[in-house]
């Protein structure tokens, strides 16, 4: 389905365009777009707060600007909606535990293996393989070093004619690129939680005393695995 662009409110999100302008003038220096750069999602959430606020108070324009305050809302909002979308800056909202955005990992040394479910996944293994590459290269393009072994494997067996599910085959090719890896990155994506697979990996990378984190695969927001989020509790 193509996007409706002829129902949008144009007019509206050339308000709001206008005051990333402002906003350069004001904050971000020549460039204007310091706001890529990523920040505390609460930053942007409470000034969100304070212009809704002031507009649903009458509180008249923006001093500063002279715009209508729903225009500073707007843009904060787009902020928001973007960094969720690039995984920019901190999802610093309640309930994460210490979340960590990924692109603050670019400087941590060595190889991140990269676990995704595959016969759990409910859109099936091909759509598993896909998903789990877009992934892979989303943290490549952040300067992150990544292993994906369902990226790896999947199309060796698929043209090669080996099953993509021989635990005998595969396993230990994973256990070697495990060994090899310094951090275990869990993509959070639709039944990685019933993965075996997946709670071998977490099983392997904690006896060995790595770190392992799940990572949101939408905001590529990593946050340290608890005990107690999957099968591999019982190790």
């Amino acid at each position: 389905m193509k996007d409706p662009w002829h129902i949008a409110p144009l007019d509206a999100f050339r308000a709001i365009v206008s005051m990333f302008g402002h906003g350069a003038q004001k904050h971000d220096g020549p460039g204007g777009d310091d706001w890529r750069r990523g920040r505390a999602w609460s930053d942007d959430w409470s000034a969100l707060q304070r212009h809704l606020a002031a507009w649903w108070l009458r509180d008249g324009v923006d001093a500063a600007s002279g715009r209508s305050h729903l225009w500073h809302a707007g843009a904060r909002l787009a902020i928001l909606i973007a960094a969720e979308l690039r995984g920019l800056g901190t999802d610093d909202r309640p309930g994460a535990a210490s979340p960590i955005p990924a692109a603050a990992a670019r400087t941590a040394p060595g190889l991140i293996y990269l676990a995704t479910p595959y016969t759990h996944y409910p859109h099936g293994i091909e759509r598993a393989f896909e998903d789990a590459s877009a992934l892979a290269a989303r943290l490549i393009q952040q300067g992150l070093r990544v292993y994906s072994p369902i990226a790896h494997t999947h199309p060796i067996a698929v043209h090669g004619g080996i099953s993509p599910v021989d635990h005998e085959i595969w396993l230990p090719f994973d256990e070697t690129m495990m060994a090899a890896a310094d951090t275990l990155y869990v993509a959070e994506m639709a039944g990685w939680h019933r993965s075996r697979g997946i709670a071998h990996e977490i099983r392997v990378f904690r006896r060995a005393d790595k770190p392992v984190y799940t990572i949101d695969p939408v905001t590529l927001v990593i946050t340290p695995w608890v005990r107690g989020t999957s099968a591999g509790d019982q190790a």
